[in-house]
């Protein structure tokens, strides 16, 4: 508020607010409050006295957003509008800003003001674009060439040259370079799939699985049996039989190895006793259509060999804050994070995968916990019989 005009603040999000106060004495108050038991949180900041210049509260508007505008065109130019971006958007721009001084009216000046902030907004979105696209286009140029004799290889080059000369000549708009940065992306992942062989697996999670992390939800997922909880970024099953499950269609047939990082631990802590001795049972398992693996145990590696302190029983882990602490540590030896080796092969020969996690016959205070599922294409490749398993 300013002396006896107020706005009320209904955002969300952080949102810029404006009060027009007229000073006849020299003097001006101003503030934020709330009068309302409702109010649950609210913050603020950033406050600024604009003096605006005119002969009646109008010309003092006007006067004001062609202030705000200048100051807009300043920004852009100085950090916005010399970099690669989307040409017409800029030329759009600038004749807006050729108009600033011309407008007469408060209504005309909120009009061009509206307009010059949502294209500002769009500006600089399309030159991170911009910036993510060349990004993509040398990739794509690096992989192609690390890659030449191996297939079609020419549709990477067809793909990133027909980007660079729509990057170089400025044709993309907001928009376009977003949809080019997918299409490179589109390219590179059917030119893989084109030459799967069998022995190397290309990753086609983030194309097919649905909230493979698990970390936050359990979207896009289906479960029969107990529900798993979900907590420091580790989504458990406790002390339960379960089926925690998802199912892929329209996919090529071939093989695929399903992984997923996580543990199994049979019952209590036994400080690793049955599996040190080679009698653990273990009857969790991830699975892919009808194959599937054991999950490993609880105690292949102790807490103190992975640096974990929080949460530790017997020297292992025993709640889900160190199993996150586990699951974020690179296992020296190997390279990789600790309790990645769970995976399972699969032919799929009808273009559908089911895929997941499954426990029949848990023992009492038996614990699995997991995350990040992944999947991998291998290929249809001679040797791979689709009709006879």
């Amino acid at each position: 508020y300013a002396e006896d005009v107020q706005v009320e603040i209904k955002a969300t999000v952080a949102t810029e607010h404006t009060v027009f106060a007229k000073v006849t004495d020299g003097k001006l108050t101003i503030g934020y409050r709330a009068v309302s038991c409702n109010v649950n949180w609210t913050a603020v900041d950033y406050f600024r006295i604009i003096q605006c210049h005119g002969d009646t509260e109008e010309a003092a508007k006007t006067s004001w957003l062609k202030c705000e505008m200048s100051q807009i065109q300043e920004d852009l130019e100085a950090h916005v509008l010399d970099y690669p971006m989307d040409a017409a958007l800029r030329d759009a721009l600038y004749e807006a800003f050729e108009g600033i001084e011309s407008v007469s009216t408060y209504a005309e000046a909120e009009a061009l003001w509206n307009s010059i902030k949502e294209m500002a907004e769009e500006a600089k979105e399309c030159v991170a674009a911009y910036e993510k696209l060349l990004a993509k286009i040398d990739e794509v140029y690096e992989y192609a060439e690390d890659h030449e004799g191996k297939g079609d290889v020419g549709v990477l080059f067809d793909a990133a040259d027909a980007a660079q000369e729509g990057y170089d000549d400025e044709l993309f708009t907001l928009a376009e370079a977003l949809a080019e940065i997918e299409a490179l992306n589109d390219a590179v992942y059917e030119y893989n799939l084109s030459i799967a062989d069998g022995t190397v697996g290309f990753d086609v999670t983030e194309k097919y699985v649905v909230n493979p992390s698990v970390r936050k939800n359990l979207d896009g997922w289906k479960w029969n049996g107990a529900q798993p909880g979900v907590q420091y970024e580790v989504q458990e099953f406790f002390n339960c039989d379960y089926d925690f499950y998802q199912t892929i269609t329209g996919l090529r047939n071939g093989k695929y190895v399903v992984k997923v990082q996580g543990f199994y631990r049979v019952s209590g802590n036994d400080s690793g006793a049955a599996y040190n001795n080679d009698t653990e049972k273990i009857s969790a398992v991830i699975y892919a259509n009808d194959d599937e693996a054991p999950m490993m145990s609880l105690y292949a590696h102790t807490a103190s060999e992975m640096g974990v302190t929080v949460d530790v029983l017997n020297d292992y882990v025993n709640m889900r804050q160190s199993a996150n602490m586990a699951f974020n540590t690179v296992n020296p030896l190997t390279g990789d994070l600790y309790y990645t080796e769970n995976e399972v092969s699969v032919i799929v020969m009808d273009g559908t995968l089911t895929f997941g996690l499954r426990n029949v016959g848990h023992g009492a205070n038996s614990w699995c916990a997991v995350r990040e599922f992944k999947l991998e294409y291998y290929g249809h490749f001679p040797g791979i019989n689709l009709y006879a398993k």
